[in-house]
Order: structure tokens, then C-alpha cells, then sequence
């Protein structure tokens, strides 16, 4: 058994005799109170680490945040900072530092990586690992709501925090804008032809333990027992979007962006010639430009 940062997995879970999988968010539920712990207190910001238990069928997870307060704002505003698959790195907390200065309050889930067997269940824990950024989002989301009246509350993200942004989308939490960056949405096939090295070697535990020897056979094989579609919550909704689509990207497929801007209603789209790493780091060249997005 190995632990794999891949794109649907982010925490530990203490794990019964007897498997549960949720089958939708509303499985979910928020228990106790949130643990605030100041971590720096800047001129024009505070940043806390959160801790936070949810519940999920017999289970009890504990997950985290990093919160940057704004200190500077008048009209509350919050942005939903989901990360890459490399988890909270500069970038995610060089762009949150960028909008605190700018009276934006920003929450950033923080990911985990978590042990997962290879056999015929192992779909079941990837739909379940879909599930579970949505709802540690989403229960953080309406939490800050209630505390601090945000007028207006924005999703913003790259690669896996891009798909997460959009999976968001379809929650019912009358988001006001949302800003993605090299996102995916067509998982069988972004599985089958990733390049990103620890997918490749997820990739191959999983097919050797279905006894699949052809990556097109497994991308079939995951079309017809993946339940979680980002495509589809994304469908469900109205909210203004702008998409990044990196061109020669080989590690979010291409393909698999445009498969996703299309379910998402063909937003305002920009286009970067190059590969997934000049895409990712967009969001920090672009941020006068997703601040302008939002404020407008």
C-alpha cells in the first residue's frame, strides 16, 4: 500500500472493518466548532490555521485550512483558493497574500494525501475522494458566510483546484464568480493519458491489478465505473466563469480542458500556447487581471 498525491485525494481517514462510501455531499456534516490558530499577523492581513471535524457516514475526518483575513476591507468579500496537486505551495499563498492586501478575505483548503488499495474497489475510493474536497470546501464555505456576511464569495484555481473549483459550481452556493486555470473535465480520459509521473504510476498499480494492459481499455473501464462527473456540475450552473486552456498540455490533457469549457457553457476563454506548467502559473501572472474579473 502506497500513498499517492493524486488529483482526487486529500486527507486521512480513520478507517472501520467495514467500507463506507458516500453517495452524495449531503452525507456530509460540519461537527463542533472550527479551530482558529493564528499563524502571521501582517499590516494588512492575518493568516490562521483551521481545523475542522466532518463527518462522513461512520467516519470522523479532520481537515484543514489556511485563512487569510484581510484587515484593510470594507465590503466583505471572500475568494475559495483551491490548490494544485502539489498542495498549499508559494503560489497558492504568493496569490492569497496578493488579494488579502486588497480587502479580500481568502480561504484555502489544504490537501492530503491518503493510502488507497489497488483491486476492484478502487473506483469507490476514487468517487469517494471526489466527494470529500467538495464537501471540505463547502462546509468552510457556508461556515465563514454565516460568521462574517460576505457579500460576494468567488472560486479561483489551477490544475486540480481548478477542477475542484468547477465541481463546486454545482452546490447550490450562489456563487458570484469563478476563474480556472488548465482544469480538466473528462477524468477516464485525463487518467488514461496524463503524463504527470505519480498518475502514470497510479495508473499502472490500478491496471495491473484489473489485469488491463491497454490504456484505452482503461479509460473504458473508468467511463463506465466513475460516478463523479465535474462536467455535470458544472452544467448545473449559471455562474460567470473565465477559463485558461494551455494548449500543449499534456499533463490535464488539452482535450479534456475543452471537454470541460464546453459543459461549463463555453465561458470567456483564454488560450496559452505551451504545456501545464506555464498554464498553472498564469494565475499568478494574471492576478490584476482575475482581480479586475472579480471586482467588475
Amino acid at each position: 500500500m502506497k500513498k499517492f498525491g493524486i488529483l482526487i485525494y486529500f486527507l486521512v481517514v480513520s478507517i472501520g472493518a467495514t467500507e463506507y462510501y458516500p453517495s452524495s455531499i449531503k452525507e456530509y456534516r460540519a461537527m463542533g466548532e472550527t479551530v482558529y490558530k493564528k499563524d502571521k499577523s501582517k499590516n494588512k492581513y492575518n493568516v490562521y490555521k483551521l481545523e475542522k471535524k466532518i463527518l462522513e457516514g461512520p467516519y470522523l475526518l479532520t481537515v484543514n485550512y489556511l485563512y487569510y483575513q484581510t484587515k484593510i476591507s470594507v465590503k466583505r468579500e471572500l475568494i475559495v483558493l483551491t490548490p494544485t496537486i502539489s498542495g498549499v505551495s508559494s503560489l497558492e499563498k504568493t496569490v492569497a497574500r496578493y488579494f488579502s492586501k486588497r480587502g479580500y478575505d481568502v480561504i484555502i483548503p489544504i490537501a492530503f494525501e491518503t493510502q488507497i488499495e489497488f483491486n476492484e474497489q478502487t473506483v469507490k475510493y476514487m468517487d469517494r475522494g471526489f466527494f470529500r474536497p467538495v464537501a471540505q470546501a463547502k462546509l468552510m464555505i457556508e461556515e465563514l458566510r454565516s460568521k462574517n456576511n460576505y457579500e460576494k464569495t468567488f472560486l479561483l484555481g489551477a490544475s486540480q483546484g481548478g477542477i475542484r473549483s468547477t465541481m463546486l459550481l454545482g452546490e447550490n452556493l450562489n456563487i458570484d464568480k469563478a476563474f480556472t486555470f488548465v482544469a480538466g473535465g473528462d477524468f477516464p480520459k485525463l487518467y488514461a493519458e496524463t503524463t504527470v509521473k505519480q498518475l502514470i504510476e497510479f495508473r499502472q498499480k490500478h491496471m495491473a491489478a484489473l489485469g488491463i494492459t491497454k490504456t484505452s481499455d482503461y479509460e473504458d473501464y473508468l467511463r463506465e465505473n466513475l460516478t463523479f462527473d465535474p462536467k455535470q456540475a458544472c452544467v448545473k450552473s449559471n455562474v460567470e466563469m473565465k477559463m485558461l486552456i494551455a494548449t500543449e498540455d499534456t499533463s490535464v490533457p488539452t482535450e479534456t480542458q475543452y471537454d470541460l469549457w464546453k459543459a461549463c457553457g463555453e465561458p470567456e476563454l483564454i488560450k496559452v500556447k505551451g504545456g501545464h506548467v506555464k498554464g498553472v502559473l498564469k494565475m499568478y501572472w494574471m492576478r490584476k487581471e482575475i482581480l479586475n474579473f472579480f471586482k467588475n
